[in-house]
């Protein structure tokens, strides 16, 4: 796996954090906040171990499109459907693993949100709450607006709009591989020798390495989202 993730540009961040030093600023930010419990603890460990599965997901899909045929894509025309390009076992394993991917970087997300809403509304129990209306929640809320890291804060609402939509993306449109080939067919009134009409074909296939550039883009900004979060919460926490 490292040397795939060094092929492709993309750094462990799963070794850039560590379990021990995260959970120890869970405990004394608890404590600072007169937090019952380990509540920031076990919050902080969640979002660790989150990014831990991203990984494990996300190398698992640059290991499938090595084997793919067509990781740049590939479009043509023709006459006959037999000499339209099929995917293989690579490619059909590469969209299970990218958008699981995608669901993994979502629940990186939750755990965020969580950590964040432990903090600033530790009674609140509203499951529905997604991270884009904690931030507007906390604009508004005067206990928090003041906070110097606040702008930092909203910026990422940008980014978790868009593994949201990636995320929905797959739950609810792409799910399978098939969606992910573009078949266009128009009659031609030409027949051949058999007395068969031929249809023109047009076929298209996705960049799978479009695919892994917008989920990997996401994921080197995961270590930095986690750090704004923890140094807008270290600033509550010292007041």
């Amino acid at each position: 796996m490292p040397t795939l993730y060094k092929k492709y540009n993309v750094d462990s961040i799963i070794r850039k954090l560590s379990i021990e030093k995260m959970q120890d600023w869970g405990i004394r930010t608890s404590k600072r906040l007169n937090l019952s419990g380990d509540i920031l603890q076990d919050r902080i460990s969640e979002i660790y171990w989150s990014v831990g599965d991203l990984e494990i997901s996300l190398g698992y899909t640059l290991w499938c499109l090595d084997y793919c045929k067509f990781p740049k894509g590939k479009s043509g025309d023709t006459y006959s459907e037999g000499q339209i390009p099929v995917i293989d076992i690579p490619e059909t394993h590469f969209w299970f693993h990218i958008h699981n991917s995608r669901e993994c970087m979502y629940r990186c997300w939750e755990r965020i949100k969580s950590l964040l809403n432990s903090v600033c509304y530790p009674k609140s129990t509203d499951k529905k709450l997604y991270f884009n209306n904690l931030i507007d929640k906390i604009k508004m809320d005067p206990q928090f607006n003041s906070n110097p890291k606040l702008n930092e804060l909203e910026k990422l609402g940008e980014i978790w709009k868009k593994v949201a939509g990636l995320r929905n993306k797959s739950s609810h449109k792409e799910s399978s591989p098939l969606k992910s080939i573009k078949i266009e067919t128009k009659n031609t009134g030409l027949y051949n020798r058999s007395g068969e009409g031929l249809n023109h074909i047009y076929y298209e296939f996705k960049s799978l390495n479009n695919e892994v550039k917008v989920i990997t883009d996401l994921y080197k900004k995961l270590i930095l989202s986690i750090k704004v979060v923890q140094e807008f919460i270290d600033i509550i926490s010292r007041r």
